[in-house]
């Protein structure tokens, strides 16, 4: 098995083959392989939101897929830019112009887009929530009702730098059972807080049972990781499976919080969900 910096998470359920993004390149499609996984096989692709971690091996399954049902927020479907200057020295950036100081695409590239728009009847696009199936529901946008929650990163809609993307085709997945629910989160840049309580009013009544996913708490300070490993505690019987932008320290804190009812994810792992 190899990883990278992205997520791509294969859900089997009685009579359903879902994909739930696709890392950010062809890399899932090598492990499938190794894991007896076809990828011919999946039904549904559900792409969390549009940053290339996790639409980047789309093309792959789009040439290797002929037949799958996509569903993402319509804004996922647009580019989004950074202004990340990670890995670029000082000395380069002060012969580069302004406005393209570490200025990068980090969506789909344009090849891919245009063939995504040649989907028609396979593609859905959502801003609600949405049922895929009898079990499957999708979040759609989530809202951000608590302040230690929003993002101050540095992602825009436009390579000008001058329009916030403050990311609402950020969406979750839900499994829902008649008492029971998992949230499977891809990046969760509207926080964990946010989106659980936004799941809860779609299943008014339900047990939180599994957290999984990235919850980009990677580079949060104590008090933020603090809050949201509180947060958790409060679910009895809750189990956290966490990895991607979680970050190695916020990681660490959940797995103490919760004691033996969380854990890193990696790839290749294999779980058995029960859901009542």
């Amino acid at each position: 098995m190899k990883g990278e910096h992205g997520l791509s998470l294969h859900i089997g359920l009685p009579g359903h083959n879902l994909l739930f993004d696709t890392g950010q390149s062809d890399l899932f499609m090598q492990n499938a392989s190794l894991l007896d996984i076809d990828p011919g096989s999946v039904d549904t692709l559900v792409l969390s939101h549009n940053h290339y971690d996790h639409t980047g091996g789309v093309p792959f399954f789009l040439k290797y897929n002929k037949r799958a049902k996509i569903y993402a927020h319509p804004k996922a479907l647009r580019q989004s830019f950074s202004s990340s200057k990670r890995g670029i020295p000082e000395s380069i950036l002060k012969k580069i112009e302004v406005s393209d100081r570490g200025i990068r695409k980090i969506g789909f590239d344009e090849k891919t887009l245009i063939q995504m728009t040649k989907l028609k009847d396979r593609l859905v696009t959502n801003r609600e929530s949405i049922r895929i199936a009898d079990n499957l529901w999708l979040t759609g946008e989530i809202p951000r009702e608590n302040n230690f929650e929003m993002q101050s990163g540095s992602t825009f809609t436009d390579s000008s730098l001058t329009i916030r993307d403050f990311i609402p085709d950020d969406q979750a997945l839900i499994v829902a059972g008649k008492e029971e629910i998992a949230v499977i989160l891809g990046c969760c840049h509207a926080g964990v807080l946010n989106t659980v309580e936004y799941v809860g009013k779609i299943f008014p009544g339900h047990k939180v049972r599994y957290i999984i996913g990235g919850m980009h708490l990677i580079g949060s300070g104590e008090a933020r990781i603090n809050m949201v490993t509180e947060y958790l505690e409060q679910f009895k019987g809750l189990r956290v499976l966490h990895g991607h932008c979680t970050g190695f320290k916020a990681g660490c804190a959940i797995n103490a919080a919760l004691k033996g009812r969380a854990e890193f994810l990696s790839a290749g792992s294999h779980y058995e969900l029960e859901i009542a």
